[in-house]
């Protein structure tokens, strides 16, 4: 992991991570979503602030 081309630090790659079932694809996909969210609020400061958020159950 790192900052690809994309600019993402953790990007999805069917090849290396799917698990062939769409459910388990779909909820780690979010979860790649939110690392490159909480990566990106990090870079800028707010890291704190992004977990709040991220972790607000409702």
């Amino acid at each position: 992991m790192g900052t690809d081309s994309t600019g993402e630090f953790a990007e999805w790659d069917d090849e290396r991570y799917s698990t062939n079932i769409e459910r388990f694809d779909e909820q780690h996909k979010r979860l790649f979503g939110l690392l490159n969210d909480l990566h990106t609020a990090m870079n800028e400061g707010h890291s704190e602030e992004e977990v709040g958020d991220t972790f607000v159950f409702s």
